[in-house]
């Protein structure tokens, strides 16, 4: 994340907050996508979400904020992980998705795939 952080080529960031500050949560593809907007939530409910592959790294916004619908929805087991969530968000063409489980809703309203490390 260090290519986020100080590189030369710094990565602009989608998800602004009000404030000015760019919250960032750093995820595993294979952490689960329940544990993930957990740990958005906790940050305030919008974040820029790093996956981090070995070679590069895939960025969303990630909102867990459930009163505005930006795309279809679909409906996601809690115990999906991450590596598989960009794969089934990849298949929509708006790149804006609602998704669901259990009692939660999430939007991801923008994706960026496969940006490489410096």
């Amino acid at each position: 994340m260090k290519t986020i952080a100080v590189g030369q080529h710094r990565v602009t960031l989608p998800f602004r907050a009000e404030d000015g500050s760019q919250p960032l949560v750093v995820a595993m593809p294979y952490e689960h996508v329940s544990d993930v907007v957990l740990r958005v939530r906790s940050i305030g409910g919008h974040a820029n979400v790093a996956v981090a592959f070995a070679r590069n790294f895939s960025l969303v916004v990630m909102d867990s904020d459930d009163t505005e619908a930006v795309g279809p929805e679909m409906e996601v087991n809690e115990d999906l992980s991450m590596g598989m969530f960009l794969i089934a968000i990849g298949s929509h063409p708006s790149k804006k998705t609602r998704f669901r489980f259990r009692e939660s809703v999430a939007n991801v309203p923008v994706v960026q795939r496969e940006l490489a490390y410096n």
